[in-house]
């Protein structure tokens, strides 16, 4: 990574503590401390909604993509970068 996304950081960083996701965990693994400090102060000062809203996204996906796997035949997610 040349270029610091704090975001990026602590999203990959909770998405591999908190859900076990692998990808986020490789993403992350030379980065891990710096995603742990980021995504504690962005708890800190939310209340803890930082780490909830990337437990809910997660939930909310997964389990709506169950409901239609068989309504599609290919699944296109827009996003802007890693922590999408």
């Amino acid at each position: 990574m040349k270029k610091n996304n704090n975001t990026m950081y602590a999203v990959a960083y909770l998405r591999h503590i908190l859900l076990g996701d692998e990808t986020s965990g490789i993403l992350i693994k030379n980065y891990i401390n710096e995603g742990k400090k980021i995504a504690d102060y962005i708890d800190h000062i939310n209340g803890g909604m930082f780490s909830a809203n990337i437990k809910t996204r997660d939930y909310y996906f997964k389990n709506t993509l169950k409901k239609h796997i068989n309504n599609f035949e290919q699944l296109l997610i827009l996003g802007i970068g890693k922590h999408t």
